[in-house]
């Protein structure tokens, strides 16, 4: 439960969505999510972040955009 831990990995996000690395991921906008346009996710720029330090919440994550995030991480760590 994340509601146990202080700290969150957090991933940034760009709207510039033309170039894509490897482990980046394209989030589609809608109501849920709260872009306005579509949104990349930059995997590779993964870190942690104290939850006393994020100021504010912009949308949430649907399970199927959460699942793609899960996928394409895990496919991007070397075994």
């Amino acid at each position: 439960n994340s509601n146990d831990y202080a700290c969150v990995l957090v991933a940034p996000m760009s709207h510039l969505v033309d170039y894509c690395a490897g482990v980046d991921l394209i989030i589609q906008p809608n109501k849920e999510n709260g872009l306005d346009k579509p949104g990349r996710v930059l995997l590779s720029y993964i870190q942690p972040a104290m939850k006393a330090d994020l100021e504010k919440r912009f949308g949430v994550v649907s399970d199927k955009d959460w699942q793609k995030v899960m996928v394409a991480l895990i496919a991007g760590v070397d075994h």
